[in-house]
């Protein structure tokens, strides 16, 4: 890093893991509560369909579905760290 030669080392901590996918879940349920009131309110912000597939069908129709690729992509993540 600026022409200092550095080592990283990735670990994995099952401990972590857990937390963090606990984490992870308390969030999609957060973003969840937050979309279902902007549904009613026909306001869908990007930052709420982070975890979800949201479809509009006219004026009127807002469904969303929980979008497993995404949240199987962040859960495969989880519990590491890196030490430099």
């Amino acid at each position: 890093m600026d022409g200092i030669p550095i080592r990283i080392h990735m670990y994995f901590d099952p401990q972590k893991a857990v937390l963090d996918e606990k984490a992870l879940y308390d969030d999609i349920q957060r973003k969840e509560q937050a979309l279902q009131e902007l549904i009613k309110q026909k306001a869908i912000k990007a930052t709420t369909k982070k975890y979800f597939t949201v479809t509009e069908s006219g004026d009127k129709t807002i469904e969303y579905q929980l979008d497993y690729d995404k949240v199987d992509a962040l859960k495969d993540r989880l519990g590491y760290f890196a030490l430099v």
